[in-house]
């Protein structure tokens, strides 16, 4: 594929359309949808604009000119350091930014190492998370000199890369000098100006590190991360420095890379550390990344003594610390997901109920931030790890007495999760939710040829048996529980893929899943009105709580053991009930007929 070639107006079209249009402005303050409505008018000199890209030519200023937002990384930074820079650049040369990336993300499967795990598509971020944690459970293993898990922390990662650098591992991979001539076009025309309380202050341009922003950075960043992934890779193959053992038939995994998050694999005898420290100062003088050594830790064994730790400790310039850890947002330990680990969630679901206590919000309102927001938490979390029955239990109640306030809960919790036409409002139940992502790793497992899914294969297929032995780790023994309803479920063709029965296109899909772990229960017609599109979510509300006898009105208050006058407040002549009320009642009737409301009849 000749990634330097022009592209044709219908690729520079499904690039215009694909990008979103209430994306931020650049400098010119016209964003993609205004483009998008006056293409007809603009289209010639757009098109040019992207030619001229294309044959090297710098564009002006005013197109190549980007605002620099500075968006905050903590609840109160305090210094520039506490800031993220995000560029806001003109849709003409985000355009063309955007479709040399569409071409160049073709090759990078073909480019980058099964290590590195960031921005490219069939790379899910919870296989390099459930890869960490086999890696964790074999830290123990005994072996020469002991296995050492180092974790680096690279201080601005995009924003000191050298150019020479990348302009090197890109002329290596084989690219052409006319595309590199391109890319460096874009990256070295780019003048910047900070915008401080509103306010853009000044320009100036940049002689290293990558823009934030931009759809070709994060492609950039990868390739040329990638000359670290080939490098320590060939000296573990060399034996320069010592494998991590995992055991007998696994896969030797050096190390794991999710952009700038990278964990490294080895083993801690003396020569091993000598080299990799080597290879990381080498590395960091040829790219211009910078190890923070004061935020990098390792993790060792727990059969290794002090002294070995501290002898570690300063040939790596490092500090060692106990497990667990946390990588890519989920807290990695040994063994079983316990209540610590789960801290992170909780506190997230607390932030969010706190920013929404002063609201005046109807439960109609705490309904949809239920089903789209809390209810939503959890789902990165469950992509790789489990969460204990207490934890579940302290999310329900949370979820429950955000929805019902200081008020009675009249319907227990399980009845409400559960689809509309069950009688439910729809809110997915959590231990239901857990097992449709079993299935999913189930389905991953037998399905794909990721990294994970070979390291799986091969420490954990015994004869072609789904067996779980008590030394095996927590994730295979969540599959091989789920293993009998995967089976049940699936098919397979004469080509030996596997087939998904749930659903029509056979591939797997965790809306599927979900309805194979839940209970389901009979639906109900009178439900499937109530939630009748168009329907008044406040109405539809208050008819589920009267089919659920959830309203306080005497008879539903007398299984509380409160006993109330049982008077109608309209027309006085019959028991306070739901039935007269909406059915009997005279006065009712001529209110419902004011409101052209026609009056409810039940068969």
């Amino acid at each position: 594929m000749r990634t330097s070639s022009g592209f044709p107006l219908k690729w520079r079209l499904k690039t215009l359309w694909a990008m979103d249009p209430n994306s931020a402005a650049g400098l010119d303050g016209y964003n993609v949808f205004f483009f998008k409505h006056c293409w007809d008018i603009i289209k010639k000199e757009l098109i040019s604009a992207c030619q001229e890209v294309w044959l090297g030519t710098p564009l002006p200023d005013a197109a190549t000119s980007s605002n620099l937002v500075l968006i905050p990384k903590v609840d109160n930074p305090s210094s520039v350091h506490d800031f993220r820079p995000i560029c806001l650049s003109t849709v003409a040369i985000k355009l063309a930014s955007k479709c040399l990336a569409n071409r160049l993300s073709k090759l990078l499967p073909i480019l980058i190492s099964e290590e590195q795990g960031a921005y490219m598509m069939g790379k899910d971020i919870s296989e390099q998370i459930l890869l960490t944690k086999e890696m964790v459970h074999n830290l123990d293993i005994k072996a020469w000199g002991g296995n050492i898990i180092v974790k680096l922390d690279l201080s601005k990662a995009f924003d000191k890369l050298k150019w020479s650098f990348l302009f090197d591992v890109l002329l290596r991979f084989g690219f052409s000098n006319r595309l590199i001539h391109i890319i460096h076009n874009l990256m070295n025309s780019s003048k910047y100006s900070v915008v401080v309380n509103g306010k853009p202050c000044g320009f100036f341009s940049q002689t290293r590190g990558i823009k934030q922003g931009d759809p070709l950075s994060p492609l950039l960043f990868i390739i040329a991360n990638e000359a670290f992934s080939k490098n320590l890779n060939k000296l573990m193959n060399h034996g320069v420095i010592g494998r991590y053992n995992c055991g007998n038939n696994s896969i030797p995994i050096s190390h794991l890379s999710y952009a700038d998050d990278i964990i490294i694999f080895c083993n801690s005898s003396c020569k091993s550390l000598v080299n990799l420290k080597f290879f990381l100062k080498t590395y960091q003088e040829c790219s211009g990344q910078n190890i923070n050594k004061q935020k990098s830790s390792f993790f060792v064994g727990k059969f290794q003594n002090s002294r070995k730790i501290a002898e570690l400790e300063k040939r790596l310039d490092m500090q060692h610390k106990k497990l667990p850890f946390t990588y890519l947002g989920i807290s990695i330990d040994k063994g079983i997901t316990r209540t610590q680990h789960c801290n992170q969630l909780i506190t997230a679901f607390d932030r969010k109920l706190g920013s929404w206590q002063f609201k005046q919000l109807d439960q109609a309102g705490r309904l949809i931030l239920i089903n789209h927001v809390l209810n939503t938490l959890p789902i990165f979390f469950l992509g790789s790890s489990t969460l204990p029955k207490s934890v579940q239990n302290i999310l329900k109640q949370k979820m429950s007495r955000f929805w019902w306030k200081s008020k009675h809960h009249w319907v227990n919790w399980e009845d409400i999760c559960t689809p509309k036409e069950e009688g439910g409002l729809g809110i997915r139940d959590l231990s239901s939710l857990q097992d449709s992502f079993s299935l999913k790793l189930w389905w991953n497992y037998h399905s794909n040829t990721s990294l994970w899914a070979k390291f799986m294969h091969a420490k954990y297929e015994r004869d072609g048996e789904m067996e779980a032995h008590i030394i095996d780790s927590p994730v295979w023994k969540r599959i091989v529980e789920i293993d009998e309803i995967g089976v049940v479920n699936t098919t397979e063709n004469e080509e030996g893929i596997l087939n998904w029965e749930q659903t029509s296109d056979k591939l797997f899909s965790l809306s599927s899943a979900y309805d194979i772990c839940r209970v389901s229960r009979p639906t109900c017609r009178y439900f499937m009105y109530i939630w009748g599109k168009g329907q008044n979510p406040k109405v539809s509300i208050f008819l589920w709580k009267l089919f659920k006898k959830a309203l306080p009105i005497p008879e539903n208050l007398e299984r509380l053991g409160f006993h109330l006058p049982s008077v109608c407040f309209l027309c006085h002549n019959g028991p306070y009930t739901a039935s007269h009320c909406l059915l009997e009642c005279q006065q009712f009737a001529s209110c419902a007929t004011m409101v052209h409301t026609q009056q409810v009849t039940v068969s």
